[in-house]
């Protein structure tokens, strides 16, 4: 081997792959951030139009940083369900709605997990509520 040991040509070859699978793992978690920010971001800016009113900084740190009192799956997919339905009427460049049927199919699943087993009920209730006003935006009166 020519050169130093502390230079990265010399790093034997599964230690220079490690990093950088490293990297490309933390560049797809921080899109993945990304496209969650940008979700909630517009869920936000428009929740009024649903009657949706929250503590913002305590809503966001919930989701964000709380491993422990995160809101139930339900809530937070209902959350990303109106979030697709607002950035197809206001945000029409960052058009997500092809999104919409995928996130209220999980709404409903993670709706009746959160019924069946009496967890985190008052996110059911809001939950529901933002699925109920979606479809009836959308015009799905008998669903609503």
């Amino acid at each position: 081997m020519n050169g130093n040991w502390w230079e990265p040509e010399v790093l034997p070859a599964p230690i220079r792959n490690y990093l950088y699978v490293k990297t490309r793992y933390q560049l797809r978690f921080t899109a993945y951030q990304a496209a969650i920010g940008f979700r909630v971001g517009v869920f936000l800016a428009h929740r009024h139009r649903c009657q949706f009113d929250v503590n913002v900084p305590r809503f966001l740190t919930t989701i964000v940083y709380s491993e422990t009192s995160q809101p139930h799956p339900a809530l937070i997919e209902a959350v990303y369900l109106t979030a697709c339905y607002f950035t197809a009427r206001f945000h029409p460049n960052q058009n997500i709605s092809r999104h919409e049927e995928h996130f209220l199919g999980r709404a409903r699943k993670a709706l009746n997990e959160s019924l069946a087993f009496s967890d985190r009920l008052l996110d059911f209730i809001r939950a529901s509520n933002l699925v109920g006003w979606y479809l009836f935006a959308k015009g799905r009166f008998l669903e609503g």
